[in-house]
């Protein structure tokens, strides 16, 4: 999911984060042993390698949410998953002033295929 801050100032001098409550379970097809995943807080979200773009009022950057790592061709076919996610996005000013911008919540069960 793209995640796009507009920010007052220079995008920069913020750091983007997010505060993450939740699990994910992937059951893979057999012989493979399920995923589980507890997610966390991050501060900073270029912290998990996430690199970051900036325009002159905006950041944005790529979230790929959910369990892994899913691998090729061990994990090929159709596995099952559940996640029940609640994310707050974060904007920290230079200043130290934290702010939260949206608050999402993913809880899905269902199928895909690999």
């Amino acid at each position: 999911m793209t995640v796009t801050w507009t920010v007052d100032g220079p995008p920069e001098n913020c750091l983007y984060g997010q505060d993450e409550q939740g699990t994910s379970h992937v059951f893979p097809p057999s012989p493979r042993v399920p995923y589980d995943k507890t997610y966390g807080n991050a501060r900073d979200v270029r912290s998990a390698r996430i690199s970051m773009r900036h325009g002159l009022h905006t950041a944005s950057y790529e979230d790929y949410i959910g369990p892994g790592p899913l691998v090729h061709p061990q994990d090929n076919g159709a596995s099952g998953y559940s996640i029940d996610l609640k994310i707050d996005f974060t904007c920290e000013s230079y200043a130290g002033v934290k702010m939260i911008g949206k608050t999402v919540h993913f809880l899905k069960t269902g199928t895909f295929a690999f």
